[in-house]
């Protein structure tokens, strides 16, 4: 809300520092969303030990009782790595995994999904990588405009 605030108001106004800012707010989305999807591609194996770090921290807060729901109902799986992972503790999340879900973990089947639908996700990507660009590019132009005008 705030970048397009940043946005909107610099070109109502005319304000370069707005649009300045604006453009800057773009550029460091666009350099996050260019260094992850490049990790992604280079450091597949990074890619999945983060996801199972993030996956194994929501299986512990699962059953300390933070949160609810420990499987994605969409890949029907249990765990970071599978049901090994509830062993340490007494939680009633793995017989329920077991008798609902495929015992394979949440990290394998993940990954497989951004395997198999890796167009997709690098389409939508692209997308959004091509609408930050644009947005950068019109609010130079119009950040040149106001200062040719003001000048």
């Amino acid at each position: 809300m705030v970048i397009g605030f940043l946005g909107c108001c610099g070109a109502i106004r005319e304000n370069q520092i707005m649009l300045v800012l604006f453009f800057a707010c773009l550029f460091i989305i666009f350099c996050a969303l260019l260094g992850i999807g490049i990790y992604m591609i280079v450091a597949k194996d990074g890619f999945q030990n983060v996801v199972s770090e993030v996956l194994k921290k929501k299986v512990t807060g699962t059953c300390d009782g933070d949160n609810e729901d420990t499987n994605f109902m969409q890949f029907q799986c249990c765990g970071a790595n599978g049901l090994t992972d509830y062993l340490p503790t007494s939680c009633a999340h793995p017989m329920i995994c077991e008798a609902l879900f495929d015992t394979t973990g949440c990290t394998a089947k993940f990954s497989e999904w951004i395997k198999k639908n890796f167009v997709v996700v690098a389409g939508v990507l692209f997308g959004i990588a091509l609408i930050l660009i644009l947005g950068m590019v019109f609010a130079m132009i119009l950040c040149c405009a106001v200062r040719d005008i003001h000048a």
